[in-house]
C-alpha cells in the first residue's frame, strides 16, 4: 500500500472508533476485515469487553493477570480515561492536543511539570500521532497494547533468536509477530491490526530512504507488516479464547510460521 494510501486509512479507521462511542471492534469470522458491531454481540475470546471495559475492571480481571502493567502506563492511560470521563463531548483529536500541551509535545521537548510528572511523559511522547488518537479513543485498551508490547520484546529476549541484533533479524519478526498475536488475545485480532499498522506510520517524509541497520526503511516497513499480519494469523477467533490459549501456545505458532518460512527476514546473524 501506498505511503499516502495507509496514511488515508489509518486516518479514516481512527476517525471510525474515536466516533463510535457505544461500539466494539469485534471479528465475525477468520478474515482480516474490521468489522464494527453492536455491544451485544461479543467475540469469542471476549469475556470481558475491553472495548467498553474501565481501566480498573481491567486491573481486577483474573483474566489479565498474567500481564504485568507498569506504573507508569497504569498512570498515563488512568489520568486520559479521567480526563475523558470529565469531558465527555470532547473530541478525541482535542484530547491528544491536551496531553500534547501537558508534556510539551509542540515544541518536541518535555516541559518542567511533565519531567516531574513520575516519568511517565516519555510513555506519552513515544506514541506517534496515529497512535496518540486511538489511545485518546480507549485508554484501557492502550493499556493492554502496551503492555503486550512490553512483554513481546521480553518474549523476543527469551526466544531462540534471542542471540540476534538489529532490525530486520528473525528476532525483529519474532517480536512483531508475538505482539500482534498478544494483542489478539488480549483485546482483540481487529484492534491490533489497527495498533500494529498505526505504530508503522511515519510522519518524516524521507523515513522510507533512509538506512538502518544495513536495509532501506521502506523494506523494514514491509517486513514489518507482513509479520504483523503474521502474528495474527496466531489467532483464530473461532477456536482460541483467553482463558485456555496460553502466551506459550502463541510463542509456539510463531516459531513455526518463521521456520516454514512464512515471515519475512531480511538479514541473519
Amino acid at each position: 500500500m501506498k505511503k499516502t494510501q495507509k496514511i488515508l486509512a489509518m486516518t479514516l479507521a481512527t476517525a471510525i472508533v474515536s466516533t463510535m462511542g457505544s461500539s466494539i471492534i469485534s471479528a465475525s469470522a477468520e478474515n482480516n476485515s474490521p468489522s464494527f458491531t453492536d455491544t451485544s454481540i461479543k467475540s469469542s475470546n471476549e469475556i470481558l469487553n475491553v472495548e467498553q471495559a474501565t481501566i480498573d475492571e481491567i486491573l481486577s480481571s483474573p483474566l489479565y493477570s498474567e500481564l504485568n502493567f507498569e506504573y507508569s502506563d497504569i498512570e498515563l492511560y488512568k489520568e486520559i480515561e479521567d480526563f475523558k470521563e470529565a469531558n465527555p463531548n470532547l473530541p478525541d483529536q482535542s484530547v491528544v492536543a491536551e496531553f500534547d500541551n501537558k508534556f510539551g509535545n509542540n515544541s518536541n521537548k518535555f516541559s518542567l511539570q511533565a519531567v516531574n510528572d513520575d516519568g511517565y511523559a516519555d510513555k506519552w511522547a513515544a506514541l506517534n500521532s496515529f497512535e496518540k488518537g486511538l489511545a485518546a479513543s480507549n485508554p484501557a485498551a492502550a493499556l493492554i497494547v502496551n503492555t503486550c508490547r512490553n512483554k513481546a520484546n521480553t518474549y523476543a529476549s527469551e526466544s531462540i533468536y534471542k542471540s540476534q541484533k538489529g532490525n530486520g533479524t528473525a528476532k525483529d519478526a519474532y517480536r512483531h509477530a508475538i505482539w500482534n498475536a498478544l494483542m489478539s488475545k488480549y483485546v482483540s485480532k481487529q484492534s491490533a491490526e489497527l495498533w500494529a499498522t498505526a505504530h508503522e506510520e511515519q510522519s518524516d517524509p524521507n523515513y522510507p530512504n533512509r538506512i538502518t541497520d544495513g536495509i532501506k526503511n521502506s523494506e523494514h516497513t514491509r517486513m514489518d507488516l507482513h509479520n504483523n499480519k503474521k502474528g495474527r494469523d496466531c489467532w483464530s477467533v473461532l477456536t482460541d479464547t483467553i482463558l485456555f490459549t496460553t502466551d506459550q501456545d502463541l510463542k509456539d505458532r510463531v516459531v513455526a510460521k518463521i521456520k516454514a518460512g512464512e515471515m519475512i527476514v531480511l538479514k541473519y546473524n
